[in-house]
């Protein structure tokens, strides 16, 4: 008798398990270390507000339900897991994976880019780390691609730093460690230098603005219509993670061919 009741218990047990699928709301809700690891977010309080926020009540049914597509996207972002291990932990094909992943991005992107702001002056509360005038850190990454089979996306895209294909994108990020600009993406054979002067960053500095970014941001002297006008001041060293940052302090922003051009000096700094 009391072997069978373990049987009918460890049959109940697995039975519960079966039924829960896979990142459901079910299995989530219970467990915030699981879903901080998969998706990088504290609890599920957070993350089913992120999913609210973004999901779409009309949205066409397919074998998962929408808060398992959203945490396949999640995941996909977070982990960088290939399609074919999302295909086995959600029980799909890689094909249905692709839509479900390309579908969510899509809208993702146009629910939550309303959300990066360039804050206003007023609501930049400075860190004493940081110095007093220090607007926004700044940094180009790349994140490779598939290698295009057009010629002309080919060369766009190959990256002579990387060695491969990838897409290029600058990054502002405020004291506060609040995203507060991302760029159109680029080929990544686009110069930093290029960038930060097409992206449309130089726009919200005003003069006083000190932008932080590392040693490999060429922005100085070569974006300078005057270079007579920028005096070095005292250079600045402190080591912080193992990490040189250049300090750029706005000295003017000027109108030039519809476009802002930015004068700065450049310390080293952190």
């Amino acid at each position: 008798m009391e072997n069978d009741l373990e049987i009918e218990t460890l049959q109940s047990e697995l039975q519960s398990l079966v039924s829960v699928p896979p990142f459901s709301e079910e299995e989530l809700e219970q467990d915030d270390d699981r879903g901080k690891f998969y998706t990088g977010l504290p609890n599920y309080k957070l993350l089913k507000a992120v999913f609210d926020l973004v999901v779409v009540p009309s949205m066409i049914p397919t074998k998962l339900s929408p808060f398992q597509e959203f945490m396949l996207t999640i995941i996909r972002l977070k982990l960088n897991s290939p399609y074919k291990d999302l295909a086995y932990r959600f029980g799909i094909s890689v094909s249905t994976v692709s839509r479900i992943f390309s579908k969510w991005l899509t809208l993702m992107d146009a629910v939550l880019q309303h959300l990066i702001i360039w804050p206003t002056r007023e609501s930049l509360c400075f860190i004493d780390s940081f110095g007093k005038d220090d607007t926004v850190i700044a940094d180009c990454f790349e994140v490779f691609i598939e290698r295009p089979s057009n010629l002309l996306a080919q060369a766009v895209t190959w990256s002579s730093y990387k060695h491969h294909n990838t897409i290029k994108i600058l990054l502002g990020i405020t004291p506060q460690d609040t995203v507060s600009f991302v760029s159109e993406a680029w080929g990544g054979r686009v110069s930093d230098k290029l960038l930060t002067e097409s992206c449309g960053i130089l726009k919200h500095l005003l003069p006083g603005d000190v932008v932080l970014a590392d040693r490999g941001f060429n922005l100085s002297n070569d974006v300078c219509n005057d270079a007579s006008q920028v005096s070095p001041t005292g250079i600045y060293k402190r080591k912080k993670n193992n990490l040189t940052l250049w300090r750029l302090k706005i000295l003017a922003v000027l109108p030039m061919c519809s476009q802002s051009l930015v004068l700065c000096i450049r310390n080293i700094a952190y």
